[in-house]
């Protein structure tokens, strides 16, 4: 069990890595930390606190991430480019 455990978390971590990399965040490894943090949060306020604005709360957080808005990010971004990583994260488990 905690084998696979870590296997998701890797994979999820990798994912959003990947994600920060393709927006060109200047620091991707720090900016997929910081979003699978805020992943994890959104996940335990909306199954823990039946929060159910916090699957879009996050993801636009999220897009305020990706497009430079958080450390280790770029400030100059594209919309079709943030577009694009959004729809990716609609696809992400949870």
């Amino acid at each position: 069990m905690k084998t696979v455990c870590e296997e998701s978390r890797a994979f999820i971590l990798g994912k959003f890595t990947d994600l920060a990399r393709e927006a060109g965040a200047s620091e991707p490894e720090l900016l997929g930390k910081q979003l699978v943090l805020l992943y994890d949060g959104a996940s335990i306020a909306a199954h823990l606190d039946h929060n159910r604005n916090a699957v879009s709360t996050a993801r636009t957080l999220a897009a305020q991430m990706l497009s430079g808005g958080a450390p280790g990010a770029k400030t100059k971004r594209t919309a079709r480019r943030s577009s694009t990583n959004m729809k990716r994260m609609r696809r992400l488990p949870g």
